[in-house]
């Protein structure tokens, strides 16, 4: 079972801050709080509704480097997550100076996301970076808290994901 975890209060009020109430449930709002996540693989619950009816958006955040792959057929077929730990990767718009072996940059500045891998001579081709956000629920219908907190434990169970961030400022949730 997934283990529940206040969301960090510094991710919500930054996100609060760069969008208007009404937007807060819109699809980039969604996938601007997912960038303030630090996560790869969780399930997130915020529920707003103080003073009305609550509405609760949830969303699953999925961070991983898909393998590249030389074969054209590969990339219709399932994708190949590389093992490695995405938050030891250098990100950044330039490489490394003085990279180890098999030390892995993430380069910023193109729009594919690339990840390449210091073979000891040069950067050679690894993966790709991918964000996945997955909207279960997006705050347009009058949910509360303990329903989205349900509909995050199952979504969780199916996906295997081992936590559940959560906001409820909606008073209903909690007694």
């Amino acid at each position: 079972m997934a283990k529940e975890r206040p969301l960090d209060l510094n991710a919500v009020r930054t996100w609060i801050a760069a969008w208007k109430e009404k937007d807060l449930y819109s699809n980039a709002a969604v996938h601007h709080l997912h960038s303030l996540i630090p996560n790869n693989d969780c399930v997130v619950v915020i529920t707003f509704g103080v003073g009305r009816a609550p509405r609760s958006i949830v969303f699953s955040c999925w961070r991983f480097v898909a393998v590249a792959s030389q074969s054209r057929a590969a990339f219709f077929g399932k994708t190949e997550v590389a093992e490695c730990d995405i938050n030891q990767i250098f990100a950044g718009p330039v490489a490394p100076v003085a990279p180890g072996d098999e030390q892995l940059w993430r380069q910023t500045n193109t729009s594919d996301q690339n990840v390449l891998q210091w073979d000891g001579t040069r950067w050679v081709q690894y993966g790709y970076f991918r964000k996945v956000t997955t909207i279960i629920r997006q705050g347009e219908q009058e949910c509360g808290f303990m329903e989205a907190l349900a509909s995050a434990h199952r979504f969780a169970k199916l996906n295997g994901c081992e936590v559940i961030y959560t906001f409820d400022d909606s008073t209903w949730g909690n007694a």
